[in-house]
């Protein structure tokens, strides 16, 4: 994917007057605020520090993509709304 957001490096966030500890709350506005504005962006893709575990996830906007990019999937997991962020 050639337009991505990267935000791992969480200063980019607190750049913006995001702490860790908002993306991490328990709710879910920061986290939506911050995806909006990728999304409006028109970025393809999201990379941001897991919330629920070590690592990172990759959070693609399959309507931002253009023929050019490209997927290759090496792991999934299933999502479960009930699981998030309750472990």
């Amino acid at each position: 994917m050639a337009k991505v957001a990267d935000l791992r490096n969480l200063a980019a966030l607190e750049s913006c007057d995001i702490s860790p500890d908002m993306v991490m709350a328990e709710g879910l506005s920061v986290s939506q605020l911050v995806g909006g504005a990728v999304n409006w962006l028109q970025c393809a893709g999201m990379l941001i520090p897991s919330a629920r575990a070590g690592g990172d996830n990759l959070v693609i906007f399959v309507n931002n993509m253009v023929p050019t990019d490209a997927i290759d999937p090496v792991s999934d997991e299933v999502y479960s709304p009930t699981d998030h962020r309750r472990k």
